[in-house]
């Protein structure tokens, strides 16, 4: 209720952040002291453009304060419901879920890569990423000292025809493809181009 500054919610949506089902109604100040700091101002926003333009749903992910401190990662999808002969909105209604699990997955797989990449980067020993198509995805410090070659004009190129020797590219693209293929990862051995043309 938005003329009277009232906000109403389901038992499900009090107990989810550990309050009692029959929590007495709340302010939206009240209500927005609740979300974290960081995300306060964001989710302000959202809800006031709602508000101002016609027939915009709002939708948000954010931390909202449990009962007992913590905060949780929530989902939220909603719009205003009715309207006043000005335009001003009356009633708007929102949907919240708990998605703390999947933000908690995303922050440990988000670790991971960063952790897999900075090994990758610090490694002592030449590292070169290809896709199916043959274009680098990875290129590491020590690639770049071994090669010449930068990681910023290797990415998205084709390494085995920058980086193979004529004589041998046939032969290690077959190699590659049968691996793209199933076949398993083989072992093989070859010289490499530097920026320089030298082989090594």
């Amino acid at each position: 209720n938005l003329r009277d500054n009232q906000w109403w919610a389901s038992d499900t949506y009090n107990t989810m952040l550990g309050y009692p089902s029959d929590a007495p109604t709340v302010n939206y100040a009240q209500w927005l002291e609740r979300i974290h700091p960081e995300d306060r101002p964001a989710v302000d926003a959202r809800i006031q453009t709602a508000l101002n333009q016609f027939d915009q749903p709002y939708r948000y992910e954010a931390r909202q304060r449990h009962a007992d401190g913590s905060y949780r990662w929530i989902s939220v999808e909603g719009q205003v419901l009715q309207r006043d002969a000005d335009g001003h909105a009356l009633r708007l209604l929102g949907v919240r879920r708990d998605i703390t699990e999947r933000k908690m997955a995303e922050l440990a797989l988000r670790h991971a890569k960063e952790h897999a990449e900075n090994l990758i980067s610090s490694a002592n020993a030449m590292i070169i990423g290809l896709d199916r198509d043959g274009l680098v995805t990875i290129f590491n410090h020590a690639a770049e000292q071994v090669t010449g070659f930068a990681s910023n004009e290797m990415l998205g190129r084709d390494g085995l025809g920058m980086l193979v020797p004529a004589d041998r590219l046939d032969v290690v693209r077959a190699s590659f493809k049968r691996a793209l293929g199933g076949e398993g990862a083989r072992v093989s051995e070859s010289t490499i181009l530097t920026r320089s043309g030298q082989e090594r």
